[in-house]
């Protein structure tokens, strides 16, 4: 019933009260995988509130509890994202990199869009040959099969990383082409994360008002959907 209570709250963008629930939930489940599943619900509902510091602890304890390899990849993934954000830039990298790895066999996909946002953090930190190499690893591992959200990750990352690296002439085009596909999906621009993220951009190539234009959606996004965790970062 808790649990049912964390998902109704969340589904009404109410994200501090769906992590409260969830988390009652986890404390009054008896076995350690149903507890881990459900403080992780709560790990996600507090991050999207944008209690960073309530996010972290609750991942501390989804990783001291669960064996689930697949609850243990998404914890990590949550972990990498608040790290990043809250410091240090590169412990992020390196949760991502390191959840990335424990997916890539199962789901290639998932792994380049964490490979992607762990390059993203390099950024922070003034790391551009390690944001090249891993930014070239989500590239390469991007299958076939690759949806446009993990393509619109893998080419933010490689372009940004090139023109980071001083490599311009490359960079350019995979960061158009990740704009493109964003502008011709409807699913992508409600995303307040990855237009936050796509805004960066343009702002590599000078073009402020393509910049602007994204970051205005991705704040119109974010408070639409009470998505709180994400307003700072495009603010």
């Amino acid at each position: 019933d808790m649990e049912q209570a964390a998902s109704r709250a969340r589904s009404r963008s109410a994200y501090a009260a769906s992590a409260s629930a969830a988390e009652r939930a986890a404390h009054l489940s008896p076995g350690p995988e149903a507890r881990a599943r459900r403080l992780l619900l709560a790990a996600d509902g507090a991050w999207l509130a944008g209690d960073a510091e309530r996010t972290l602890a609750l991942l501390e304890d989804v990783l001291e509890i669960a064996s689930d390899e697949t609850v243990r990849a998404d914890a990590l993934h949550l972990r990498g994202h608040a790290v990043m954000r809250t410091g240090p830039a590169m412990d992020g990298h390196d949760i991502l990199v390191d959840a990335a790895s424990r997916v890539a066999d199962a789901d290639p996909s998932r792994a380049a869009i964490m490979r992607a946002e762990a390059a993203d953090a390099c950024v922070y930190a003034g790391r551009p040959e390690t944001m090249l190499a891993t930014a070239r690893k989500a590239w390469e591992a991007l299958p076939d099969s690759a949806g446009d959200r993990e393509k619109v990750f893998a080419h933010l990352a490689l372009g940004t990383a090139l023109i980071y690296n001083g490599r311009g002439a490359e960079g350019p085009e995979h960061v158009r082409t990740a704009i493109d596909i964003i502008d011709r999906s409807d699913a992508l621009g409600e995303d307040p994360h990855l237009l936050s993220w796509a805004a960066m951009g343009p702002l590599w190539l000078r073009e402020i008002e393509a910049g602007r234009r994204l970051f205005g959606r991705a704040i119109d996004a974010a408070r639409a959907q009470g998505t709180v965790g994400a307003l700072p970062f495009a603010l």
